[in-house]
């Protein structure tokens, strides 16, 4: 298994490479960063609140969003301890953030069966969610975060 998988990384581009070991770096950065530091401290670095991103972007920067949004989920698939669903859309933001890419961070909330709050993490850039995806549809949005120049449309969906 671990032949299998050094033998797919090495038919990876350079580019491929590059952008896993920054995922990897900023998981391992973001993670603690999350546990140790007020939410309020990190959410500028997010973007402005109550701010989306476009839904139409360049066929260029769809194609690196995506290239973002496989690097970070690859990665976080890959540490040796939770990289949540909150590490990863940091992760992705500030990776988008770096090439001047406009993505917006989610995040929600639903009650489950028991009653017990459960919350949710994601990210879009134009019209794709980078990461996670999954159950992202039930959950009900309660803030937002995206650069302020991406978009004058402000408010919760």
């Amino acid at each position: 298994m671990l032949i299998r998988r050094l033998l797919k990384f090495a038919r990876l581009t350079f580019v491929e490479k590059l952008l896993l070991l920054e995922a990897a770096l900023l998981i391992t950065l973001v993670r603690p960063a999350i546990l140790l530091i007020p939410f309020r401290r990190i959410a500028p670095l997010l973007g402005h609140e109550r701010v989306e991103s476009p839904l139409e972007i360049s066929p260029a920067q769809v194609f690196k969003a995506r290239q973002i949004g496989w690097a970070v989920v690859t990665m976080s698939c890959r540490t040796f301890w939770q990289a949540t669903c909150l590490v990863q859309a940091v992760t992705a933001q500030l990776m988008l953030k770096r090439r001047g890419i406009s993505g917006t961070v989610y995040l929600g909330a639903i009650k489950d069966k028991e009653n017990k709050l459960l919350a949710h993490a994601w990210i879009r850039c134009g019209s794709e969610i980078l990461t996670g995806a999954s159950g992202s549809k039930q959950f009900t949005v309660i803030a937002t975060f995206a650069p302020n120049s991406a978009s004058s449309h402000r408010g919760n969906k």
